[in-house]
């Protein structure tokens, strides 16, 4: 973690929102073309389809659904990492303004640590910021991939009011530009109210 104490807010919204953000959109953008990849090297990789009915043909069309699937957990589980990316963005970029504005942080200093130090430090609530309802979320949506297997917790059915505990989630269906967008907002509110 860097530590200057020489940051303001021009430079932390510009290059260090800028950059982290830049970051996040680009795995975001990366993710359809690896799906696009993966349907294409499976394509390369399987046999000709038998002709006619048989165990061969059967086990071809077994062989595809097995394939899709496959390809659709798999890009499900990296919208899943964009989340845990997401949320650890945004809680890294709170640690280092606290950081750099002479907080001090422990060891397990995290998103609730962080966020109630920027609350007292610019006497304000920070999900009135624009963008928080879409931090908050991939804040969640990471935090249910991490300690309970992509599917939905109490604190996220609370807080989203989006299907029931247990429910597992499709991150790929989540509006990542909207979220992303919306992390962008919020980081660059927080240095605002940071450095007013």
């Amino acid at each position: 973690m860097i530590k200057t104490n020489m940051m303001d807010d021009r430079f932390f919204a510009d290059v260090v929102v800028g950059d982290e953000v830049s970051i996040l959109r680009s795995i975001h953008r990366a993710i359809p073309k690896w799906e696009s990849v993966a349907v294409a090297e499976a394509e390369a990789d399987r046999r000709p389809p038998a002709s006619g009915p048989g165990l061969e043909s059967e086990w071809n069309g077994q062989y595809l659904q097995d394939l899709l699937y496959t390809i659709d957990a798999t890009k499900n589980a990296l919208f899943a990492g964009l989340a845990v990316s997401t949320a650890a963005t945004v809680e890294r970029t709170m640690v280092m303004l606290c950081l750099d504005v002479g907080e001090h942080v422990g060891e397990r200093f995290g998103w609730a640590q962080a966020r109630q130090t920027l609350e007292r430090r610019t006497a304000s609530d920070l999900s009135t910021i624009a963008g928080f309802p879409s931090t908050n979320r991939a804040r969640l949506l990471g935090n249910c991939f991490k300690h309970n297997g992509g599917r939905r917790n109490q604190e996220y059915v609370d807080a989203l009011g989006d299907g029931a505990v247990g429910e597992e989630i499709r991150y790929e269906d989540q509006d990542w530009s909207g979220i992303i967008d919306g992390v962008d907002s919020f980081l660059r509110g927080l240095v605002s109210r940071v450095w007013p």
